[in-house]
């Protein structure tokens, strides 16, 4: 007699079904979304909003523009950076509204390292040779754009901003908790 069968979560699952439902509801508008907030005619929308959610586009392309160099370099890293790929460009539709970004970008986004959104004191990555640097590069990349999203959602001054700018902190923290190392267990 076969034994029944149950649904059993698996960690990953668990991990990422939070970051998906923020990501899908906050990307579907309504009442509340984000661009209503933040957009040029927003009533109650601060100009130092404005500048975090611009500042939080800037920290999201250039992590996309870092996990592109290094996936284009080191094929292997590509099935390990594209949650995060996935995740960056749902992130920048709903920040977006201004069509700054394309959603499937471009080769001319600024690295994560060494630009504006990233530490000033901090050189350009070298292109990855082995998969280890590349999977450390996803994650210097990763871990870069989730502290400058903290930051910004800590400085906002609307609620829904922070919550939103926390909520994506927190998807990309989700999908570097998981993210393999590239070295041998």
């Amino acid at each position: 007699m076969p034994a029944p069968t149950s649904l059993v979560a698996t960690r990953r699952a668990v991990l990422a079904a939070p970051a998906l439902a923020v990501v899908l509801a906050g990307c579907e508008g309504g009442p509340g979304d984000l661009r209503d907030l933040v957009g040029d005619d927003a009533a109650g929308a601060t100009d130092a909003d404005r500048e975090r959610v611009d500042a939080a586009v800037a920290a999201v392309l250039a992590a996309r523009g870092t996990l592109r160099t290094v996936t284009a370099a080191q094929p292997g890293a590509a099935a390990a950076a594209a949650g995060l790929l996935a995740l960056h460009d749902a992130q920048l539709s709903l920040l977006d509204d201004g069509g700054r970004s394309d959603a499937g970008g471009g080769a001319d986004e600024p690295s994560a390292v060494g630009s504006p959104t990233g530490p000033p004191d901090a050189a350009e990555p070298a292109p990855a040779t082995d998969l280890p640097t590349a999977l450390r590069a996803v994650r210097v990349a990763a871990t870069l754009v989730a502290t400058r999203l903290t930051d910004l959602a800590v400085e906002a001054d609307s609620g829904l901003l922070a919550r939103t700018l926390g909520s994506m902190a927190a998807a990309v923290e989700q999908h570097l908790a998981v993210l393999p190392t590239g070295t041998a267990a």
